[in-house]
């Protein structure tokens, strides 16, 4: 009697975690994400000497504000949330720019574009 009771209770636990993953799920929108690196080396006016610009198409949870982290997005680290911008085609998302060598970004953005990034002009 012990097991059937121990083994509806875990068919039940389960159960709620299905169900709560599928209103997850439902609670997300498909945002565009864009993402900068400069390159550390800076010119006269302390801008980067060069960067890329990337973007993608990301399910992300509905409630998203400026100030926000993100691990995974970028590189799995932590990447803030500069601003949120709702328009004709739905909503943006832009992150802070990241930092890399000049002799690195190609490689950086060859491995971002593996990853479904899309160079963005």
């Amino acid at each position: 009697m012990d097991l059937l009771a121990i083994g509806l209770l875990l068919l039940f636990i389960a159960w709620q975690l299905i169900a709560l993953r599928s209103d997850v799920r439902f609670q997300q929108q498909i945002t565009t994400v864009f993402y900068s690196i400069q390159s550390l080396e800076k010119d006269v006016h302390g801008t980067g000497e060069e960067s890329i610009h990337l973007r993608k198409k990301i399910p992300l949870p509905l409630a998203i504000s400026p100030g926000m982290e993100f691990a995974g997005i970028a590189n799995n680290q932590l990447t803030l949330v500069e601003r949120v911008v709702f328009d004709a085609e739905g909503r943006a998302l832009h992150l802070k720019p990241g930092l890399a060598p000049l002799a690195e970004l190609e490689e950086i953005k060859k491995w971002y574009q593996s990853r479904g990034w899309q160079s963005d002009i």
